[in-house]
């Protein structure tokens, strides 16, 4: 399986016109931890239904172990009821949820469908709020899936991302709205054994 990922960033002012910034598409890396979720799935080996769950964003890390560990500092947080960005230093990181109405099907021509198919869109609006009031410098991401206690809290050591990208700096305020469309590509190609 050739799994591979693409992003779109615009940075809007509120109202919508003339978008400030438009990175075009580009593509993320689909991290080694999305084949351990998969295997996970498919063994149903969750406490609970579990899949494309959050979205991460951070300020930079020196590489994608480092922003992962942010992460699951920032789930256990969390779990303690802290809700706001984590902050380390004058680094941070902010998990947003990804609603079931974000995820959509998309055909060969990109366009939304109902029909299962091995191509998924996720649409994530960062309101002019989020992640916090002031003003944050965005320069990595990375969807997740996460298992959950009985309770409802999360598992630190069952958080698995499906993708991860480092990117240019998106500085945004209070003025502003950030939209990210994901893209996740599942070709498959058959192979027949002996």
């Amino acid at each position: 399986m050739n799994f591979k990922g693409e992003y779109r960033d615009i940075l809007w002012t509120i109202p919508k016109t003339v978008p400030l910034m438009d990175s075009g598409w580009k593509s993320n890396r689909i991290t080694e931890d999305y084949a351990l979720f998969l295997a996970r799935l498919m063994k149903k080996d969750f406490n609970c239904p579990t899949a494309i769950d959050y979205i991460a964003v951070g300020s930079g890390s020196t590489d994608f172990g480092a922003f992962k560990q942010k992460v699951k500092t920032y789930f256990d947080r969390r779990n303690g009821g802290f809700l706001g960005p984590h902050t380390i230093g004058s680094d941070w990181v902010w998990a947003k949820e990804i609603l079931p109405g974000d995820l959509k099907y998309i055909d060969h021509l990109d366009i939304e469908t109902s029909t299962v198919t091995q191509r998924l869109k996720i649409d994530i609006n960062f309101t002019q709020a989020e992640p916090a009031q002031g003003t944050y410098i965005f320069k990595e991401f990375g969807l997740l899936g996460i298992d959950k206690d009985p309770q409802g809290k999360s598992i630190i050591d069952r958080v698995y991302f499906i993708n991860y990208v480092a990117h240019g700096q998106v500085t945004k305020d209070n003025t502003m709205q950030f939209s990210r469309t994901v893209k996740l590509l599942f070709p498959m190609t058959v192979v027949e054994t002996k």
